[in-house]
């Protein structure tokens, strides 16, 4: 099939799909059926597109730009290209799509009242897909801002309750991606041209100004600090299969592509640009991972979560080496897959208990035990426990931070940050596993059954990607990964140079690692030693005995019960001023502080958004006019 019809149905297939579910209205089974098959065309012709480039000899390595797309309207010409950069997001992007459209057939029939869920979600695949292969600045800002909008409506769909946190989410979006549409409309000016190409011959305060812009837009949309406010904002009243979708996937693929795209393709990346990005991604990995450990709300503390894994991203891009870029380019796919399992499983919990507080929670593993396992699974990928999806990005960022301490010290101290975010990632979910599937069971929840097959299946879907990008990291990381790097102009050290001897068990200078080879040998050690436990108890079996007596408390029985919440409260007085702050708001307040000089204006976060827009439209229409002038 030619690479022009692959693209095109890559687009139309969702994009009509949504219009079909739209007329269906409220008949959910039939618009989950559509929603599902037109999702999986797209994902389909990803795929077929991943194979092209890699399988059928297309030279990469020669030729970056392999395919482009014309389309001529108005008397311009818009251009749609597909690179191997590109591909890495839209090949996830249809996959995850894909599966929330298929989990979303059951679950979203509390929340969908209106009947538009899936077309939301299909517009969201297309509109992804468009912004990723724009070659030119309009179509590009104006699919960007499409999805936005597709998450604030997906936002609505919570009720009530999410009407206000979707609003001030659109606020901050729809204001950071007006700051790009300036910075675009300055490149413009400056380059001449519509096309997205290296911002050349411009002054240094001009790049930098540009830079700064499109950074800001960027940061908000993947949910890098201090512009992370909307997403645990909106957690609580959104839908699961909405968070697994943009906080967990399209934000985070959206926001990073387009983060490498600035930082090594547009402008020639300083090392002071290198030192602001990497200190950006070590205060955003360790104060959210920290606001995640104290909290009681499932959604929000994953939210939190999945603002902490970002900043490993940001920190791969920001030391701008080629293993630091793959590690993050790696660490995206991989926080797409297990971030999104946990959402969903979050989602399961929520629709068989309706309950989503953790003190309220527990027991449910011998009750649902595919959303555990699950779970379990999402969980210690995304601790950066071996041998998951999770350790092997998180370990070559590491290595990168350190290698590249010639560089700059900062990159060593971020490899240090990096390692002390991930062990207070796996504290914090040990606290969520144990309030959530282990424990006692309450009573309440004793006749609770594991959700429907449809919702069961993405989430087996992902837990299996951890586990084999986890054992194989060399089959995305040499298809999809390393390729990529070829359409970015990275300073330091060239692709081809690129050390990932450890995954070969070949010695390096860091490290040595096979992970199916560790895997092997930790299989064989519990196996062992489930064999000699079980010996032990055959020859003296085990019985208990109670030495002392009970304490007496007025003839009532003692009974204390701890839930995970306690397990962190020493954190919480450690880092008493941090939370103090963040009761009061955190970061908002500062948003906060700004909005009010504009509340005479404004008057609400609605009319803010009617403003900006209106400003964002004529910007974009500047834009137009001095690309078509020059």
């Amino acid at each position: 099939m030619d690479l022009s019809l692959i693209m095109l149905l890559m687009v139309l297939a969702p994009a009509i799909g949504g219009f079909i579910t739209l007329g269906l209205g409220r008949a959910r089974t039939a618009a989950g059926a559509v929603s599902s098959v037109a999702s999986f065309i797209s994902l389909l012709m990803a795929g077929m597109l991943v194979y092209k480039l890699n399988v059928e000899g297309i030279a990469w390595q020669a030729e970056p730009k392999v395919e482009v797309w014309r389309i001529g309207m108005a008397g311009m010409t818009w251009e749609f290209e597909v690179t191997m950069l590109n591909t890495l997001s839209i090949l996830f992007t249809a996959l995850l799509g894909f599966l929330i459209a298929l989990y979303s057939t059951r679950y979203i029939a509390k929340y969908d009242g209106k009947g538009y869920y899936h077309s939301l979600i299909l517009w969201s695949i297309s509109a992804a897909i468009v912004a990723m292969m724009s070659l030119n600045w309009i179509p590009f800002l104006v699919f960007w801002e499409i999805c936005t909008l597709t998450l604030f409506f997906m936002v609505r769909a919570g009720g009530s309750e999410a009407k206000m946190p979707a609003y001030r989410m659109l606020l901050l979006l729809a204001t950071t991606d007006l700051l790009m549409a300036i910075g675009v409309a300055l490149a413009v000016s400056q380059t001449g041209s519509l096309e997205i190409v290296a911002l050349t011959g411009l002054s240094p305060f001009m790049v930098g100004l540009v830079f700064t812009l499109m950074l800001i837009s960027a940061l908000a949309k993947a949910g890098g600090i201090p512009f992370h406010t909307w997403i645990p904002d909106i957690a609580p009243s959104s839908p699961s299969s909405t968070l697994a979708l943009f906080p967990g996937a399209y934000d985070k693929l959206l926001g990073i592509f387009k983060l490498a795209v600035i930082c090594h393709f547009l402008i020639v990346f300083a090392p002071s640009y290198s030192t602001a990005v990497t200190v950006i991604g070590m205060i955003t990995m360790l104060l959210a991972v920290l606001m995640a450990m104290i909290q009681h709300d499932i959604k929000k503390l994953l939210s939190f979560h999945a603002v902490s894994q970002v900043g490993y991203m940001i920190t791969g891009i920001g030391i701008g080496t080629p293993l630091a870029i793959a590690g993050g380019l790696f660490h995206m796919v991989n926080n797409v897959v297990f971030k999104s399992c946990l959402f969903l499983s979050a989602g399961a919990v929520i629709y068989v208990t309706g309950v989503k507080e953790v003190e309220r929670l527990g027991g449910l593993a011998k009750k649902m035990p595919v959303t555990f396992t699950c779970a379990l699974i999402a969980a210690l990928a995304i601790s950066g426990v071996p041998p998951l999806n999770g350790f092997a990005s998180k370990w070559m960022i590491y290595q990168a931070a350190f290698e590249a301490t010639s560089i700059s010290p900062v990159n060593a101290a971020a490899g240090i940050v990096a390692v002390l975010a991930s062990a207070l990632t796996l504290a914090s979910f040990i606290k969520y596993l144990h309030s959530v599937f282990l424990g006692p069971l309450p009573k309440e929840f004793e006749g609770v059954r594991d959700v429907p097959l449809s919702m069961k299946a993405p989430m087996v879907v992902l837990a299996a990607l951890c586990l084999v990008f986890g054992l194989f990291p060399q089959i995305p990381l040499n298809y999809l990964i390393l390729p990529s790097l070829n359409n970015l102009n990275i300073v330091w050290g060239v692709p081809q140079a690129l050390p990932l001897d450890w995954l070969y068990l070949a010695p390096s200078s860091w490290a040595s690692w096979s992970p199916v080879v560790a895997t092997f040998i930790a299989l064989f050690a519990l196996a062992l030693g489930s064999l000699l436990y079980t010996a032990g108890r055959r020859i003296q079996p085990f019985t208990f005995r109670a030495e002392g007596v009970k304490p007496f408390v007025s003839g009532e029985d003692l009974v204390v019960h701890y839930h995970g919440g306690h397990f962190y409260g020493p954190v919480k007085l450690s880092f008493k001023r941090l939370y103090e702050v963040a009761e009061m708001g955190g970061f908002s307040i500062a948003w906060r502080a700004v909005a009010s000089a504009f509340k005479p204006l404004l008057r609400s976060p609605r009319n803010g958004v009617f403003f900006v827009y209106a400003l964002w439209i004529i910007v974009l229409i500047i834009i137009l006019m001095v690309g078509v002038g020059t």
